[in-house]
């Protein structure tokens, strides 16, 4: 079995270049202490495969209330989030928002 941490990792130093390159994020975008991203705390590897212009300003903000929902949304259909369906332990909807946050959920 080989280990996933590298990999983890090059995707999270990795995405905050890119949204630079994209000019979504700049030396005065404001974040959470580890990595985390608006109102939904994404994690920057995460982004520039999930981030949705839901507002149609051509870009995607996840200070954006509309954009930030729309981004998560996009990232949970991913990981396989059935909408409309309950979350209880064991459940599709349960493990797709343990894959959001890579924590426990209670």
């Amino acid at each position: 079995m080989t280990d996933p941490t590298p990999h983890f990792f090059k995707i999270h130093a990795i995405g905050p270049l890119k949204l630079v390159e994209k000019g979504v994020i700049n030396i005065s975008t404001k974040g959470a202490k580890h990595d985390e991203l608006g109102h939904t705390q994404f994690l920057l590897g995460q982004a520039p495969r999930n981030g949705v212009d839901a507002n149609g300003d051509k870009k995607f903000d996840f200070h954006n209330v509309t954009d930030a929902l729309a981004s998560t949304k996009n990232f949970l259909t991913g990981k396989s989030w059935k909408r409309g369906k309950a979350f209880p332990i064991g459940q599709r909807n349960y493990r797709s928002i343990q894959q959001r946050n890579a924590a426990v959920v209670c």
